[in-house]
C-alpha cells in the first residue's frame, strides 16, 4: 500500500530540544524511500505502491511506534503503517487539496519528506497504472503548492519506525542538497513519445519530467523525444523543431553539464525553447550563476529577477512574496516558468502556455526558408524505447475487496481496518 505515516500530534515528544513546536496539521502524511535508494544510488522512479499488506500480514507495522525528527527541533512520536523503512531528508509540507497520489510520485520531491495538511488524505484511494493512447501513466502527475515547514529555511528530518530518537545521531541526517537528485531521476537513455500524424517534433531534456507534461505536448500535436538531462542537446537541435525543459528535484548547481549544453543551444540555434521549474532555473543559469534562497515554496532556489539580461523580462510574479515565477524573451520565443502549467491535479488555468510554446513552434518551422521534416524516422520509432529507460515505474497492483481500508477519525490520524 502507499508507504504512510500517521502521528497524533497533541504535542511534541519530551525532551525533544529548545525549539517550539510548529503550528503543523494534525495529521503528518510521509512519502518514504528506500534505504537502498540512498545507499546505492536509485533503482529508478518505482511507484510507492509495491504491494497492498493487510494488518494481519508479518510483514504489517503492527503495534510499533515511529518517531518523525527534525534536526534541531521537536520530534513527535506515532502510530506507523505501510512501509517499515526508515529514511532521512527534507521535510516540507503541501497544501494541495487532491493529488495526493500524484504527489507520492512527483520526482520532484525526491528526497524530500512529504508532509500533508489536508486531513482527508486517502479518501479516495489509489487509482491503477493505466496508460492512455500514448502509453502514458493515465493518473500520475500532480502540481503542488509546497511550502517549507518553517521560514527559517532548510528542515532536515528523518523517520525511523520502531526506534527511539538519539540525540547522538543527529549527524545521520541526510541532506538532498548535497546529492545530484536530476541524475537519480532522470531516463537514462533516449526514449520517444509518438503523436500519432504529428507534424512537429520536440525534443526534451529529462531532469525529472512528469508523464503529464509530455502529454500536454502530444496531445497538442508534437511527438518528444525525451533525452538524459546532461545529453548534449546542441549537437541534435537542428533535428527538432523545438526544445523543452522539464521539472526535476534538487539543487540546479549540480547540472552543470545541463547548464553549459542550454548556454551552447541558445547561442548556436533559433528553435523555440520553453522550461518549466528546475528547468526555468537552468535556463536562467545559463548566463550567469545567479539565484537566491527561497524557503518559502518547495523549490528552495529562483531565479532573481534583477540578473536578468536586458533581451529578457520578467513573466510571472508571485504575489505573495514578490519571487520570479517566470522569464521571457524579447524578441525570440524562448520562455519558462518556475510553476507547473500543466496541473494534472488542477488548476488548468495556465495550461495555454503550452498552446503558446506548440505555436511557437508551428511559427519556427512555418518561417524556414527549406522545409525539413523532423518527425521521428521509422528507424527511430524502431530502435528507441517507448517508455524511461533505467526509471521504469513498478506496475501497481488494483485494490481487491480484502485489502486494508483506510479510515479517517476526526482527522487525528489514520487507521487500518
Amino acid at each position: 500500500m502507499l508507504p504512510r505515516l500517521a502521528f497524533q500530534l497533541a504535542r511534541p515528544a519530551q525532551g525533544s530540544g529548545s525549539m517550539a513546536a510548529k503550528p503543523l496539521s494534525s495529521l503528518l502524511q510521509v512519502r518514504y524511500a528506500s534505504k537502498k535508494a540512498f545507499a546505492g544510488g536509485s533503482k529508478g522512479r518505482d511507484m510507492p505502491l509495491q504491494k497492498y499488506r493487510t494488518p494481519s500480514s508479518p510483514s504489517a507495522v503492527k503495534g510499533s511506534t515511529a518517531t518523525l525528527t527534525i534536526r534541531d527541533g521537536p520530534v513527535f512520536h506515532g502510530k506507523p503503517f505501510g512501509a517499515k523503512n526508515n529514511i532521512s531528508g527534507e521535510a516540507v509540507f503541501t497544501t494541495s487539496l487532491v493529488g495526493y497520489p500524484e504527489s507520492m510520485t512527483d520526482p520532484s520531491y525526491r528526497g524530500q519528506i512529504l508532509v500533508f495538511t489536508q486531513p482527508l488524505i486517502g479518501n479516495y484511494g489509489v487509482p491503477s497504472n493505466e496508460r492512455d493512447e500514448y502509453n502514458l501513466l493515465k493518473y500520475f502527475d500532480h502540481w503542488t503548492a509546497v511550502e517549507s515547514l518553517s521560514e527559517e529555511g532548510l528542515f532536515l528530518a528523518k523517520i525511523t519506525v520502531g526506534e527511539e530518537y538519539d540525540a547522538d545521531e543527529d549527524e545521520s541526517f541526510v541532506d538532498p542538497g548535497a546529492i545530484n537528485l536530476v541524475k537519480k531521476v532522470s531516463t537514462k537513455a533516449p526514449f520517444v513519445v509518438e503523436s500519432p500524424g504529428a507534424d512537429l517534433h520536440v525534443a526534451l531534456i529529462d531532469c525529472g519530467v512528469k508523464e503529464n507534461i509530455l502529454r500536454s505536448l502530444v496531445s497538442r500535436g508534437a511527438s518528444v523525444t525525451v533525452f538524459p538531462y546532461n545529453y548534449p542537446i546542441h549537437k541534435v537541435a537542428s533535428n527538432f523543431d523545438g526544445v523543452f525543459i522539464s521539472n526535476g528535484p534538487g539543487d540546479p548547481t549540480h547540472c552543470q553539464e545541463t547548464t553549459y549544453n542550454l548556454a551552447r543551444l541558445i547561442d548556436t540555434s533559433e528553435v523555440p525553447v520553453m522550461g518549466i521549474c528546475l528547468g526555468h532555473q537552468l535556463l536562467a543559469r545559463r548566463w550567469r550563476p545567479h539565484h537566491q534562497a527561497q524557503v518559502r515554496q518547495n523549490h528552495g532556489y529562483a531565479v532573481d529577477s534583477k540578473t536578468l539580461p536586458d533581451e529578457y523580462q520578467e513573466y510571472f510574479v508571485n504575489l505573495n512574496d514578490g519571487s520570479n515565477e517566470g522569464m521571457i524573451h524579447k524578441t525570440r520565443p524562448i520562455f519558462s516558468t518556475q510553476f507547473h502549467p500543466e496541473a494534472k491535479g488542477g488548476p488548468m488555468d495556465s495550461s495555454y502556455l503550452f498552446d503558446k510554446y506548440i505555436e511557437s513552434v508551428k511559427a519556427f518551422k512555418a518561417s524556414q526558408s527549406v522545409y525539413k521534416d523532423n518527425r521521428p524516422t521509422r528507424l527511430m520509432l524502431d530502435i528507441l524505447s517507448r517508455e524511461r529507460v533505467g526509471v521504469e515505474p513498478t506496475p501497481l497492483p488494483r485494490p481487491s475487496k480484502t485489502d486494508p481500508v483506510i479510515v479517517m477519525a476526526g482527522g487525528r490520524g489514520i487507521h487500518l481496518l
